[in-house]
């Protein structure tokens, strides 16, 4: 009897021990199966935010910012013949969409409409705007100019009622220009500064200064500093002033102004001659010389312009007795000096002295024009009253 409670107790011990254990083992397996299952939702969350994210990236990277540009047609953005998009405004807006991704639709306008369609949100940004408190309080400028505007008045030195050198020939005429500008504003005052006074006539674009010059309208005109008025025949007759120019937003696209401030810092960072490159491309002066109407009538009354030089010197001018062919520095700066205007072919008379006497004096008596004598100027000027220029180009 006693060794059957005996037993029993222990087969009871060894039962609690065991379910004990269970119990622990339980528990744990519990706790482990708990653990797991809370890390496979966090992997399986951030899995989740991980494909969203990707999917809004790709979302943003199809579909693009679009941009609506104010586009003036003229030298900062333009169609060419040949339907192709250019200018300076609209090369800088391309690198600078390298950054932003942003894609463009142009609009186009002028300056009689320009302001209120950006104001009433037709058009986001439009660029080559100067600066002025005024302006400032109903569009957003960008934080750097976006160049720097050199405006020049122009004329058609052909006419005989405007000479370059006199500025009071201009004062009566008629100048193109659009009113109510910078421009307009520089104009006055140069003539101020000149005591000369002329009739200020309204322009819109390039193709209307054209048309206004030979309908007699206008005299002369402002614009910038171009080459393309040189191709017509153009010549310029002076700076009037230059100012720093903007792009400007409308004032509800903050985010826009934001992106492209940041992205023309970047640009400056990463090309800082860029600007300076691509107004050289539009803007820099490229003239051909050309006669003005005093100097055409000079050379149509005086006839061909008489050079002198002294013939014992073959590098200045020689014949090639084989050849029969004119070499030395004379021979090549009346090579290039007929055809340099681009409006008149000009013609040499070529006359030799044995000495320089009789050379100056020759030059004195007006039997000459000018003479080419570039190693003796020094000894010239010593010995006459000469007046000596130094030029690619001749003096008529």
């Amino acid at each position: 009897m006693h060794k059957s409670r005996k037993k029993s107790a222990i087969l009871c011990a060894a039962i609690f021990v065991i379910l004990v254990v269970w119990m622990i083992l339980s528990v744990h397996c519990r706790a482990a199966e708990m653990n797991n299952d809370e890390k496979l939702s966090q992997a399986a969350g951030q899995n989740e935010s991980t494909q969203q994210e990707t999917k809004k990236s790709e979302t943003q990277t199809t579909e693009q910012k679009i941009i609506r540009v104010g586009s003036f047609e003229d030298t900062f953005n333009y169609v060419d013949k040949n339907g192709i998009r250019r200018g300076f405004g609209y090369e800088l807006m391309q690198a600078l969409a390298g950054y932003t991704g942003w894609k463009f639709e142009y609009v186009k306008c002028d300056w009689s409409n320009c302001f209120n369609k950006l104001e009433n949100g037709e058009i986001d940004v439009m660029g080559d705007i100067s600066y002025t408190d005024e302006r400032a309080e109903k569009m957003l400028f960008s934080e750097e100019p976006m160049g720097e505007e050199k405006y020049i008045l122009y004329a058609d030195l052909s006419d005989m009622d405007i000479v370059s050198s006199d500025f009071r020939s201009l004062d009566g005429k008629r100048a193109g220009l659009l009113l109510g500008t910078e421009p307009e504003i520089m104009l006055t005052e140069w003539e101020n500064k000149n005591g000369i006074h002329t009739e200020h006539v309204n322009v819109y674009n390039n193709d209307d200064v054209e048309k206004k010059l030979a309908n007699h309208e206008i005299d002369c005109f402002v614009s910038l500093e171009e080459s393309i008025w040189s191709e017509q025949g153009i010549s310029s007759v002076t700076s009037i002033g230059k100012s720093g120019i903007y792009f400007v937003i409308n004032k509800e696209r903050s985010d826009i102004k934001t992106e492209l401030d940041w992205a023309m810092r970047q640009l400056e960072q990463d090309s800082p001659f860029f600007q300076a490159d691509l107004y050289k491309k539009y803007f820099t002066l490229d003239y051909n010389q050309i006669l003005t109407g005093e100097e055409k009538s000079w050379l149509e009354e005086h006839g061909g312009i008489r050079i002198g030089f002294l013939n014992n010197d073959p590098a200045i001018f020689c014949v090639d007795e084989e050849t029969g062919k004119l070499t030395g520095m004379l021979a090549e700066y009346i090579s290039y000096a007929k055809d340099c205007l681009g409006n008149q072919t000009l013609e040499y008379n070529i006359r030799t002295y044995d000495k320089y006497d009789e050379m100056i004096q020759a030059l004195q008596d007006h039997e000459i024009d000018m003479i080419f004598m570039p190693a003796e100027i020094p000894i010239l000027q010593k010995k006459k009253d000469v007046h000596l220029q130094i030029q690619l180009g001749p003096t008529v």
